[in-house]
């Protein structure tokens, strides 16, 4: 919308998002001067919010509201940041005394966890579970590199429940997309390939970190191919029991999953798109 009347506000709105990016790019170079400088960015993205609103009352358009609701967002945003870094510092004590007490907790069950009794001797792979009323572990084993049990097999590896040729024993099958090679995983999911990067760090160039950004490719191509959002993974979808509870199951992609009959449905999980971020954070925001 270019009519006249909205342009010293459009004008005005751009120089104060100049502003934000350079008190953000201050705040960086002197981190140590970020709980006063906040409250610049604060008065700036109030500023913000007011054009933007004056620009919707306007414009009244799609792209006006979604603006106004950005800068609405941004506001909040900068306020909340004013508010930790000004909080009450009898507060800031005893949250961080909880969260040290919850680490302490979290860490006291992770390591008292043995993961050794799990893993099926004669094929060196963690059974995907153990069948109490039987007193067996389960015939089936998590086999895949290319699965969230990895980060169970690194870290029983690393706190010595499981020997290191464990982890060689993870099957890499691999599937061609475009000129390169991604690891495949049981069902072609976002979850399988994305949640292990959360906190397990993927060497650049590495097979691991070259089939995040590969599949990501592939999901967004398989998206558009059917006209949808894309980030297919394993979630909750339109199906009930008798007592109308949602079922959940593995959804993905064809072709990047062993499992068969990944084609016959598409069921889009907005937690996918968050995953993806951590390599792609441009088209997941698009997305």
């Amino acid at each position: 919308d270019d009519r006249r009347q909205l342009r010293p506000l459009r004008q005005r709105l751009a120089d104060r998002l100049d502003g934000m990016r350079r008190a953000v790019e201050s705040i960086k170079a002197q981190p140590e001067m970020a709980s006063i400088r906040t409250i610049n960015l604060a008065v700036l993205a109030g500023e913000i919010r007011k054009l933007a609103i004056a620009i919707h009352t306007e414009a009244a358009s799609t792209q006006s509201d979604t603006i106004a609701d950005w800068a609405a967002r941004l506001e909040a945003t900068c306020e909340a940041h004013v508010h930790d870094a000004h909080s009450d510092d009898n507060a800031v004590e005893a949250l961080r005394a909880k969260l040290l007490s919850l680490r302490e907790r979290t860490r006291r069950f992770a390591f008292e966890m043995d993961f050794s009794f799990l893993m099926r001797k004669e094929r060196k792979l963690l059974s995907i579970g153990y069948r109490v009323e039987e007193h067996q572990l389960d015939e089936s084993c998590y086999d895949l590199l290319a699965s969230e049990a990895r980060l169970t097999s690194l870290f029983a590896i690393a706190k010595g429940d499981l020997p290191t040729e464990h982890w060689f024993h993870l099957g890499r099958p691999i599937v061609e997309i475009g000129f390169k090679g991604a690891l495949m995983s049981w069902s072609g999911s976002m979850f399988e390939y994305l949640m292990p990067p959360l906190v397990m760090k993927e060497a650049q160039g590495s097979i691991l970190n070259q089939t995040s950004k590969l599949i990501i490719r592939r999901q967004i191509q398989y998206g558009r191919s059917k006209n949808v959002p894309w980030g297919i993974s394993e979630a909750a979808y339109n199906a009930r029991d008798r007592e109308l509870t949602y079922q959940y199951t593995n959804f993905g992609v064809p072709g990047l999953g062993l499992k068969r009959g990944l084609g016959q449905n598409t069921v889009i999980a907005p937690y996918a798109t968050v995953l993806a971020a951590q390599f792609t954070p441009r088209e997941s925001v698009q997305n």
